[in-house]
C-alpha cells in the first residue's frame, strides 16, 4: 500500500534547481592574480603561514556565539524535518478510562456502585494521496539544507572577520613602530638643533620647526594605540573571550605575515558551487517551491484511516474476565467547502514567496561574482602599490640619511633634513598601510571564494 500511495502524484510544481546565466562568465580581474583550485581552500587561513592567525581563526570557529546560534538553528531545522517525516507514518495512541458512579438513594432499594472502565488503542493514518505530507517533508528538508548552508556561511564570515581584525591589529602595531623609529631620528634632530641654538649658530624658528615635527609624530602614537586596542577587542569578541584575554600573546607585534605567491581559490563555476550563501538561497527557493504544493493540497480531500481496538467492562477488574471487546475501522474524509477562496489566496502567497526566493538567489549569484572580482582587483592593485611604495621607502631612507650627514657637517640647511625625514615617515607609513590593505584584500579574496567548514547534510 505504501508503494501505491507513493506512486500518487504530489500536487504543486516539482522543483528544478535554477541555472545561473553567468556561470560561464570569466572574472575580468582573475587574469591579474595567480589562482589555483584546491579542495583545501576551506582552510585558507593556514596558507598565510601565521601560527597566531591560525589559532585565532580556529578558536573562533569553535567558540564564536554567532556560529553557535547558526548551529542551534540547524539542529532545530533537523528536528522539524524529523517531526514532519514521522507525520507520514500511522499515529497510534493508547487510552484508558474509568469512572465511579452511584445510584440515587431510593427508600427500600439498595444503592449500587458502578465503575465502568475502558482501555483501547487508537489508530489515525493520513493517506497522502495528493502529496501534502510529501511536500511538507520536501520543504522541511530544504529548510534544513539551508540552515546547514547558513552555518557554513557563518563560519566563512567569522573566519574572515577574525583575519581582518588581525590585519588591523598588525597594521596599528607596524605603523606605531614606524612612528617610533622616526621619532628617534627626529629627537636627534631636535637635540642637534637645540645645541646649535644654544651656541647661537641657528635661530629659534629652526628649533621650533624641529620640535613641531617631533611633536606631530608623537601625537600619532595614541591613535595607533587606540586602533590596537579596538582590534584586540574585536578579536576577543569573535573568539568569545573577555577584553584583555589576548593581550599577552598579541601585543608584541610580529609584523605582517608573508602572503602566498599563488592564491587557492577557483573559477566561477567553483565559486557558485562553493559559496554557502548561494547554497542557502537555492535551498530556500526549493523550500518555497515545496510550500506551493502544501498550499495547493488543501484544495483536495484529505483521506485518513481511523480505527479503535479495546475492551470495556463494568469495573477495572472485569476487563479481563467479563469485559467485552470492541473493534472499529473506517475512512475519514475532510474536504474544504466554504474556504476555498482563502486556500487560493494562500497558494498565491506561496507562489509570490517562491518568486521572491528566486530573485534572492539570482541576486546572491551576481553579488558573489561582483565581490570576487572586486577582491581580485583590489589584491592585484595593492600588490602593485606595495612594490612602488617599497621603492619610495628605499629612496626616502637614503635621502634622509644623506641629508642628516650633510646637515651635521653644515652643507645642508635644517629644512632639507626636516623635509627628508618627513618624506621618510610618510613613505614608511604609507607602505605599512598598503601592506595591511593588501593583506585585507587577500582575506576578501578568500572570503569571496572559500567555503566554511562543511556542515553535515541533514538526515531524515
Amino acid at each position: 500500500m505504501l508503494s501505491l500511495l507513493g506512486a500518487c502524484a504530489a500536487v504543486g510544481p516539482d522543483y528544478q534547481a535554477p541555472t545561473a546565466d553567468v556561470a560561464a562568465t570569466a572574472l575580468p580581474s582573475a587574469s591579474g592574480v595567480a589562482l589555483r583550485a584546491d579542495a583545501t581552500a576551506q582552510f585558507w587561513w593556514r596558507e598565510v603561514k601565521d601560527t597566531r592567525l591560525t589559532q585565532l581563526v580556529e578558536s573562533a570557529l569553535a567558540a564564536n556565539y554567532d556560529i553557535a546560534i547558526a548551529a542551534a538553528n540547524l539542529e532545530a531545522a533537523r528536528a522539524q524535518l524529523r517531526e514532519t517525516s514521522l507525520n507520514r507514518l500511522p499515529d497510534i495512541t493508547g487510552s484508558a478510562s474509568t469512572e465511579r458512579s452511584r445510584e440515587a438513594r431510593v427508600p427500600g432499594v439498595p444503592r449500587e456502585t458502578q465503575s465502568p472502565s475502558t482501555v483501547s488503542a487508537n489508530l489515525s493514518w493520513e493517506l497522502d494521496l495528493f502529496g501534502r505530507l510529501r511536500r511538507q517533508t520536501e520543504a522541511r528538508r530544504a529548510n534544513a539544507d539551508a540552515a546547514a548552508a547558513l552555518l557554513a556561511d557563518a563560519q566563512r564570515l567569522i573566519a574572515a572577520d577574525v583575519a581582518l581584525a588581525y590585519a588591523d591589529l598588525r597594521e596599528a602595531q607596524v605603523r606605531r613602530a614606524v612612528a617610533q623609529r622616526n621619532r628617534q631620528n627626529q629627537r636627534r634632530t631636535v637635540e642637534i638643533t637645540q645645541t646649535q641654538f644654544d651656541a647661537g649658530s641657528t635661530d629659534r624658528l629652526n628649533l621650533l620647526r624641529a620640535q613641531s615635527q617631533l611633536q606631530t609624530t608623537e601625537a600619532s602614537l595614541p591613535t595607533y594605540a587606540a586602533s590596537e586596542r579596538g582590534a584586540l577587542n574585536r578579536l576577543t569578541t569573535l573568539t568569545a573571550r573577555a577584553p584583555g584575554a589576548l593581550d599577552a600573546t598579541l601585543k608584541s607585534g610580529t609584523g605582517f605575515p608573508s602572503l602566498p605567491g599563488v592564491i587557492t581559490a577557483g573559477n566561477v563555476p567553483a565559486l557558485l558551487r562553493a559559496r554557502p550563501d548561494i547554497r542557502a538561497a537555492e535551498r530556500d527557493l526549493a523550500r518555497a517551491t515545496a510550500e506551493i504544493g502544501v498550499s495547493t493540497a488543501d484544495l483536495f480531500p484529505t483521506l485518513s484511516v481511523t480505527g479503535r481496538l479495546g475492551r470495556s467492562g463494568a469495573d477495572p477488574a472485569g476487563l479481563g474476565r467479563s469485559g467485552s471487546s470492541f473493534f472499529g475501522v473506517g475512512p475519514s474524509v475532510t474536504v474544504a467547502l466554504f474556504d476555498r477562496n482563502e486556500i487560493h489566496a494562500r497558494i498565491a502567497q506561496s507562489r509570490a514567496a517562491a518568486d521572491g526566493a528566486l530573485a534572492t538567489y539570482q541576486s546572491r549569484v551576481v553579488e558573489a561574482l561582483s565581490e570576487a572580482d572586486t577582491a581580485l582587483s583590489d589584491y592585484a592593485q595593492q600588490g602593485r602599490r606595495t612594490v612602488l611604495l617599497g621603492r619610495a621607502v628605499a629612496s626616502a631612507r637614503e635621502a634622509s640619511a644623506l641629508a642628516r650627514v650633510q646637515f651635521e657637517v653644515g652643507t645642508e640647511p635644517l629644512q632639507t633634513l626636516l623635509d627628508t625625514e618627513n618624506t621618510q615617515l610618510v613613505a614608511e607609513d604609507a607602505q605599512a598601510a598598503a601592506q595591511a590593505e593588501r593583506l585585507r584584500a587577500l582575506i576578501r579574496v578568500y572570503r569571496a571564494f572559500a567555503i566554511g567548514p562543511v556542515a553535515t547534510a541533514p538526515a531524515g
